[in-house]
């Protein structure tokens, strides 16, 4: 009698669990309430005009680091992170210092934690679109952080 009882009990907690998450994972699909105006233009992107710079997300024997890690660019620019060694890698500007706004903007843009690259020769792209404010833009590798994995960007005009 006790072990028909569990077993109900754990169904029913099983059930109201997928009943609780059900709403959170279908907005995670793109769901929502947004109008169809504001999804239209946030699927909009800003045309690229700019230069595009490369740097190469390393982890090696001597350690784990961006290549270069300091770089100067343009507003409009774009910056392509190459998987080299050493991965998983990522950029992830969130909780970082970078310019007041930019956060907001970023996350926008989707690259505020941008994805995790697994095998060599994988890249991503961040785009410093035009309404990003000039300045200066420090970033982490969220899986080396605590082996001083770094990296700095400077937007200028």
């Amino acid at each position: 009698m006790n072990d028909q009882r569990y077993s109900s009990t754990y169904r029913y907690a099983k059930l109201l669990l997928l009943c609780a998450a059900a709403p959170l994972l279908f907005g995670a699909c793109g769901g929502g309430d947004q109008p169809a105006a504001k999804k239209a233009a946030a699927a909009t992107p800003e045309p690229f005009t700019g230069q595009i710079h490369e740097v190469k997300m390393r982890g090696t024997a001597e350690g784990y680091f961006y290549e270069p890690k300091t770089l100067t660019i343009k507003s409009g620019d774009k910056v392509r992170f190459i998987m080299v060694d050493g991965g998983p890698h990522n950029v992830s500007f969130a909780g970082q210092k970078i310019p007041n706004k930019a956060q907001v903007i970023l996350e926008r843009e989707g690259v505020l934690v941008g994805v995790m690259l697994q095998a060599p020769g994988q890249t991503t792209d961040v785009h410093f679109v035009k309404a990003l404010p000039p300045g200066t833009y420090n970033f982490i590798c969220d899986p080396h952080a605590a082996l001083g994995m770094t990296g700095k960007i400077i937007v200028s005009l």
